[in-house]
């Protein structure tokens, strides 16, 4: 499926470079490069990173620092015509450590913990978008790897999740300002960690889940650039492994038992309210909802109660404020919920800020920071605390190149009572970049 997922991304693209007509593909650094109709924006990111804790360790004695080089080139390819709307970007992450404070140690190496494969894509097609009927296709597919506690794996201290997202549809226009969207999607999920670990095969693989079900949107442009909207979407899920050694390495921060079970089910949302600008100085996005997630109780293992109540409630409530151009303050509350990999589902609270603006005419500045609560519901049972903080300076040196110094907090911490003293980690992350844009 995750084969299936990056072989439809390259037949999107090359569907889309077809329309792009004949031209000229010439442009000076920074000014982009046009081809044909269409504009394609080559990127290249690279820079050096500290952190303090590698591994997200929460034992003070075993913590780690670390240095690594980062490498992420990309680009992202737009066309707007009135016959296709086409958006692609993709990007790839190499990270590799250089210096970690346990280097001197001849039985550790900081192999485990590189990575070579993060990537991140995203591609969206809609032909005739402006016509009573059109299609729409969409293609995200993503490698993303998690440190976890393992210092001495041999091969690696990661757990990679593999993701391919694809969706599909018609588009109907009965007016100018509405919009319904009619289709479906299927989700691929897969989960690897440390082959050596007793949770997974010899491969690495921890679990495999395939999604499924239909969609629906509608978009009501009632006032320019303010909308009304509604979504609803039912999801099956299966997975391959209903049952998970959990005897060494599987990356959980307490003791389920030799056996976890992960179950098959359904869930559904429905969602619904206002997305759009309300003033001149004013952008708000507030949405409310309710979903549901139901279990299997053959896959279950007794560990099958469903997702519902107020557990169910979902919402959506943020605002910007732009008061002078360049400057931009957000503050906003999400609550929703989600499948989880070594339980039933989480669900969560969160809620941020947000605040980036121009010092000069080659300066910026951003803050933000986050908590988010977290609930684990299932075998695994669990409250979490989350909180994320960064800020960063940006020098836009050239057309071409930005200079970038950047640093944060991620703390996780148990939210119980009384607290799991194994859940709880900090991590300081420091980073120097440089942007190549062309």
């Amino acid at each position: 499926m995750a084969a299936a997922g990056t072989a439809l991304t390259a037949l999107l693209a090359v569907l889309a470079l077809g329309a792009l007509g004949v031209g000229d593909a010439q442009a000076a650094p920074g000014d982009h490069v046009q081809v044909g109709r269409a504009e394609l924006i080559p990127k290249l990111e690279l820079g050096t990173e500290w952190r303090s804790n590698i591994y997200l360790e929460d034992n003070a004695n075993n913590l780690v620092n670390g240095a690594a080089l980062l490498v992420y080139p990309g680009l992202s390819l737009d066309l707007d015509t009135n016959e296709v709307k086409f958006d692609l970007s993709a990007t790839y992450g190499l990270k590799k450590y250089y210096y970690t404070s346990k280097g001197r140690n001849p039985s550790y190496s900081a192999r485990n913990i590189d990575r070579y494969n993060d990537i991140d894509t995203g591609l969206d097609l809609h032909v005739l978008p402006k016509g009573i009927v059109g299609l729409k296709l969409a293609e995200d597919f993503s490698i993303d790897n998690r440190e976890t506690e393992a210092l001495w794996a041999d091969s690696t201290a990661l757990i990679t999740h593999v993701r391919s997202h694809t969706a599909g549809g018609l588009a109907v226009h009965p007016g100018q300002a509405f919009e319904v969207d009619l289709g479906g999607h299927a989700t691929f999920d897969g989960y690897t960690g440390n082959p050596d670990a007793t949770s997974a095969g010899s491969n690495g693989r921890l679990n495999n889940r395939l999604s499924y079900g239909p969609d629906l949107g509608m978009d009501w442009s009632f006032f320019p650039r303010t909308a009304l909207l509604l979504d609803f979407s039912m999801n099956w899920f299966t997975w391959d492994n209903n049952t998970i050694n959990a005897v060494g390495g599987l990356g959980v921060l307490e003791d389920p038992g030799d056996v976890i079970f992960v179950p098959n089910g359904r869930d559904w949302r429905l969602t619904g309210g206002v997305q759009g600008r309300i003033s001149h100085t004013v952008v708000v996005n507030a949405l409310v909802g309710y979903g549901q997630v139901t279990y299997d109780e053959a896959t279950a293992g007794g560990f099958g109660d469903p997702l519902k109540g107020t557990a169910g409630i979902l919402g959506v409530a943020k605002a910007t404020w732009t008061p002078v151009n360049g400057q931009s303050l957000s503050l906003g509350y999400q609550k929703d919920f989600q499948d989880s990999w070594f339980t039933n589902n989480v669900g969560y609270h969160y809620g941020f800020g947000r605040y980036s603006g121009l010092l000069a005419s080659r300066w910026g500045v951003m803050a933000e920071g986050g908590l988010r609560y977290e609930s684990y519901r299932g075998q695994v049972t669990r409250n979490d605390m989350v909180i994320r903080a960064q800020g960063s300076l940006t020098y836009n040196a050239a057309e071409w190149m930005d200079l970038g110094l950047a640093g944060g907090w991620n703390r996780r911490v148990s939210a119980d009572n009384p607290p799991v003293p194994t859940i709880e980690y900090d991590d300081y992350p420091i980073s120097f970049t440089v942007t190549l844009t062309y």
